[in-house]
């Protein structure tokens, strides 16, 4: 049986992502209720499709060789990134359907913003910003052009890599320890 997982996936995948967040409006007057739903539902499909065939392959009895598991492993290093995409898109769906709902203002109730579809209308864009550099960093990931994930503040994530072993182990670490200190 052949994989439902290669290279050829992940590549396919990363192209989708691009494009569909080229696609996202850059400014708030590009800012379209329709076409943000319709980005919803694609990357809900992604996320549908990615989890499909993951789960597709790990459903087999046969046993995941490291080329494939490292393939696997890049899927689910995407899925939370698009997780995250496909949030914040739902909130500016929020904020465009119900105009202005509590975004930083102290006196929400009071405000003369409450229901001012212009600031709506930023406050969107912004979450179509910050969902595109979510779903350009899974792309990169899935080709393979960095190194790990960066987290929500844009710094890299913590590398899950063990340090080097130490050389001669825990007795040699012990007889450092231990040495006078003038040597």
């Amino acid at each position: 049986m052949t994989s439902s997982v290669s290279s050829a996936t992940l590549g396919a995948l990363a192209r989708r992502l691009d494009e569909l967040a080229a696609d996202f409006p850059t400014s708030p007057a590009d800012v379209d209720p329709v076409a943000l739903t319709d980005h919803i539902c694609m990357l809900a499909h992604h996320l549908d499709h990615l989890a499909g065939r993951t789960q597709e392959r790990l459903a087999t009895t046969q046993p995941v060789h490291l080329p494939e598991r490292r393939l696997l492993a890049g899927l689910a290093d995407a899925a939370p990134a698009i997780t995250e995409a496909l949030h914040l898109l739902a909130k500016a769906l929020a904020h465009t359907t119900h105009a202005f709902r509590k975004e930083g203002l102290p006196s929400f109730e009071t405000s003369h913003l409450r229901n001012d579809p212009a600031t709506a209308r930023i406050i969107t864009c912004q979450k179509y910003t910050a969902a595109r550099a979510r779903l350009t960093a899974a792309a990169q990931g899935l080709r393979g052009d960095s190194a790990t994930f960066h987290d929500r503040t844009g710094r890299p994530a913590p590398s899950t890599q063990l340090p080097p072993p130490v050389v001669g182990g825990r007795a040699a670490h012990a007889a450092r320890r231990h040495a006078p200190a003038g040597r």
